[in-house]
């Protein structure tokens, strides 16, 4: 099961639904409380997971965030977390980031879907290096268009007031680019031979390498022994 980045939906994830078919399990968002906290939020979304146990359970950015709460909450039911340009701590994300997590809420809706339906697409195509990717601009677009703003707004302020700290007690690996500015990597996290650093990677590596990134999760799915 994979949960996607912020104010996306299962559209996020199209290479990977065309790698791993009916394996992979996207699950629907649900509706947020006011004020809800992020752990609070994943905790209750964690509690809908109707899956096999044990499952698997990762998410890229903010779903990661989101994955890790979950597994920390349930971990006789997780089989292994995976990491995609997430973090589980609050200082690995960049301080534009949160700034920017802190003022999205407070433009005006209207505002927002227009940004979201011409400037922003074109922007993050732009700042992560594939604005003549077909695939990745395709997706972008599409995910932006039908981006909810509702749950876009929430998810930029549970961020933002997001204290961190997950401590899953489960096998956990991480995929990072080497370039990401979004959630920068820090070589401690990683341990060479069973985590994916790519490298020149940035913030989207599950879309601009995808082949690399589907092939690293098949490989932890189907270990006899993680």
């Amino acid at each position: 099961m994979l949960i996607p980045g912020l104010g996306a939906d299962a559209g996020l994830f199209r290479p990977q639904r065309e790698f791993f078919g009916n394996r992979l399990v996207v699950p629907p968002w649900i509706e947020a409380e006011p004020e809800e906290s992020l752990s609070s939020y994943a905790r209750r979304l964690g509690r809908t997971l109707d899956l096999p146990r044990p499952f698997w359970i990762g998410g890229i950015s903010f779903g990661g965030m989101m994955a890790a709460e979950i597994a920390e909450e349930r971990p006789d039911d997780i089989a292994g977390l995976v990491l995609i340009g997430a973090c589980t701590d609050r200082r690995q994300i960049t301080l534009p980031f949160r700034l920017a997590a802190k003022l999205g809420p407070r433009l005006p809706r209207g505002i927002v879907r227009g940004m979201l339906n011409r400037v922003v697409p074109t922007l993050f195509a732009a700042a992560e290096g594939v604005s003549n990717d077909p695939l990745a601009t395709s997706v972008l677009d599409e995910v932006a268009y039908r981006t909810d703003v509702s749950q876009l707004t929430w998810g930029a302020r549970a961020i933002a007031n997001w204290t961190g700290g997950a401590e899953p007690k489960v096998p956990t690996f991480r995929a990072h680019g080497r370039s990401d500015a979004v959630i920068p990597m820090r070589e401690s996290d990683f341990r060479p031979g069973a985590d994916l650093v790519i490298e020149g990677g940035r913030h989207l590596i599950h879309l601009t390498h995808h082949e690399i990134v589907n092939r690293w999760i098949a490989s932890k799915l189907d270990a006899p022994d993680v």
